[in-house]
């Protein structure tokens, strides 16, 4: 049996400038992100990253994110699965589809204080 938690929700923008940060200017560690803070819809609440475990154990492997992307899809109406992505395929990323389809329009609307949802 395959266990999903949600691993990582809504961050700041300093949380995501940390990620940026990881495996660039000398830090270790495999870039993660191509988002700086105020870029990821992570940093407005529409985005999450959800872990697979199995006997209590992280699962890494695409192919069973793959497998339960279909099942995600199918149930939950207006996300977009990050597995879909081409230049930089985010199979554990889901978001929810915005007012806007880039993030600096989603970050405009939230910083102007008006729906983005």
């Amino acid at each position: 049996m395959v266990d999903v938690r949600i691993i990582s929700g809504t961050r700041t923008y300093a949380e995501q400038d940390a990620l940026f940060r990881k495996g660039r200017f000398g830090n270790p560690g495999p870039i993660v992100t191509k988002a700086k803070g105020g870029q990821s819809n992570h940093n407005f609440g529409l985005a999450w990253d959800i872990g697979l475990f199995e006997d209590g154990k992280y699962i890494t492997k695409d192919k069973k994110y793959k497998d339960i992307a279909p099942l995600v899809l199918g149930v939950l109406l207006n996300l977009e699965w990050g597995g879909n992505w081409i230049s930089f395929p985010d199979a554990p990323h889901y978001q929810h589809t915005a007012l806007s389809t880039t993030v600096s329009g989603v970050r405009a609307l939230f910083e102007q204080g008006k729906p983005y949802l």
